[in-house]
C-alpha cells in the first residue's frame, strides 16, 4: 500500500516471489493512487508520456486501485505475481479488507 503522495507504507510479498513482481506491484499503487483510477484503464496513447512524467512509476497493468475515503483518494493497494485476472480479484480482497 502506498499513501496519497505515492510513498510506500506497506509491502507484503510471499517466499519465493520473484523481485520484478514485487516492483511492479508497487508501480500499480503508485499509479492507482496519483491517478486516482484503477490501474488498466490508461489510453495507450498516454502509456509512454505518464511513465516519463513519473520516472518509471506508472504502470497501465491491472491489479492496482486507489483507496477513498470520505470521496477522497488516501492511497493505493495492489496485489501482483499472478495471473492478471487473480490480482485483481486479490487486490480487490486487499482494499476490502483496508476499508472494512
Amino acid at each position: 500500500m502506498v499513501d496519497a503522495s505515492g510513498q510506500l507504507i506497506g509491502f507484503l510479498m510471499m517466499d519465493g516471489a520473484r523481485f520484478f513482481s514485487g516492483r511492479t506491484t508497487i508501480k500499480k499503487a503508485i499509479t492507482s493512487a496519483s491517478q486516482r483510477l484503477a490501474t488498466g484503464y490508461a489510453p495507450e496513447e498516454n502509456v509512454l508520456s505518464m511513465q516519463i512524467r513519473m520516472d518509471g512509476d506508472f504502470t497501465n497493468v491491472p491489479g492496482g486501485f486507489p483507496v477513498t475515503v470520505g470521496g477522497q483518494v488516501i492511497g493505493g493497494v495492489a496485489a501482483g505475481g499472478a495471473k492478471i485476472e487473480e490480482d485483481v480479484i486479490v487486490a480487490k480482497a486487499a482494499l476490502a479488507a483496508i476499508l472494512g
